[in-house]
């Protein structure tokens, strides 16, 4: 998603959108035609800790938030990204037919992934049915024991040590 600048999939210019999608479907499509031969040891996942909020990022000067997604419509357009993800994985055969596939929650949060509006998508390979795709989440909580910014924001001094 970084490769397209997840922004995009939010900005107000249709256009804009419209090359965002054509963008992640080309690269997703070469990508899975490159790699269709290689084991299953290799995984693919359809984003990471792009798809959510940070759809409407000011994806051209690369601060703050410039896009006009509503939350409601970034769960769709996740849901909608996740989905073309498997389609597309799917449908250039090999062993991308029943490789395991990465499906990113929203926000890679897990309290945001487990709100009603976050749909996993349906693996397009009858017989795969759900254990070939896996939800992507990050649990950074508590964060001072995660991503500590400071040395003095470390587990280590919070645990005394």
């Amino acid at each position: 998603m970084t490769a397209t600048g997840g922004g995009q999939f939010g900005d107000a210019d249709e256009k804009v959108r419209e090359q965002a999608w054509a963008r992640y479907e080309s690269f997703w499509t070469q990508i899975a035609n490159r790699y269709k031969d290689y084991s299953d040891r290799l995984v693919f996942e359809s984003a990471n800790e792009e798809l959510g909020d940070r759809l409407n990022d000011n994806w051209v000067e690369k601060t703050g938030t410039s896009g006009v997604l509503t939350t409601d419509e970034q769960y769709t357009m996740t849901n909608q990204i996740n989905q073309k993800f498997v389609e597309i994985v799917r449908s250039t055969g090999g062993n991308n037919k029943y490789r395991h596939l990465l499906i990113a929650g929203f926000n890679t949060d897990i309290d945001k992934t487990c709100d009603d509006r976050y749909v996993m998508p349906t693996d397009t390979v009858e017989g795969n049915g759900t254990s070939k795709l896996s939800v992507s989440i990050h649990y950074y909580s508590p964060s001072i024991y995660c991503i500590a910014t400071t040395a003095s924001n470390t587990c280590f001094q919070h645990l005394g040590l």
